[in-house]
């Protein structure tokens, strides 16, 4: 049996925060049944996408400035979905990226000489996602499985030592 670390604490914590945003991804998902019009399922697939990457984006810790899940839990046939939602909410979720939106100003002479500039960009591929919600769905709980057994292994490894003290790790 290994001697528990502050490190090794803090990378238990972080899986099994993985493990809660997973879950709260695969509650969201779920909702999905409930609903038909297009403006709801779409709020409720970007944040079940905001919830599964969350762990694969970089959160702080006091041992891990910035710890991300690897993505050896996500299978491999699964990882171009996991690349393309990494790809929206890096890109389009979380942030506007402009090569991804695609902005376009007009200008529009108003009778006073000036003028009006409205915009458009590119809508959010939401369609698309709508239509793979259930391979998302399996996604997710492919990668919670992942964690789930390396939690069960960690516990294992350290079998939470008798002079275990979660606050003096």
């Amino acid at each position: 049996m290994q001697r528990l670390t502050t490190r090794d604490l803090e990378q238990y914590e972080f899986h099994r925060l993985y493990s809660i945003d997973l879950h709260e991804a695969y509650l969201t998902l779920s909702l999905l049944s409930r609903y038909r019009r297009a403006d709801i399922r779409y709020v409720i697939i970007r944040d079940a996408v905001i919830s599964y990457t969350r762990p694969f984006s970089g959160n702080r810790g006091n041992a891990f400035p910035s710890h991300v899940l690897s993505t050896s839990v996500v299978p491999r046939a699964m990882r171009p979905l996991h690349k393309e939602l990494m790809h929206l909410r890096n890109r389009s979720f979380a942030h506007s990226d402009r090569e991804i939106r695609n902005p376009k100003v007009a200008r529009w002479p108003t009778k006073s000489g000036g003028g009006l500039y409205p915009m458009s960009f590119t809508p959010q591929p939401m369609q698309d996602l709508d239509r793979k919600w259930r391979e998302i769905r399996a996604l997710v709980e492919s990668v919670q499985e992942g964690i789930n057994t390396w939690t069960s292994e960690w516990t294992r490894q350290y079998d939470l030592q008798a002079d275990f003290d979660p606050q003096g790790a």
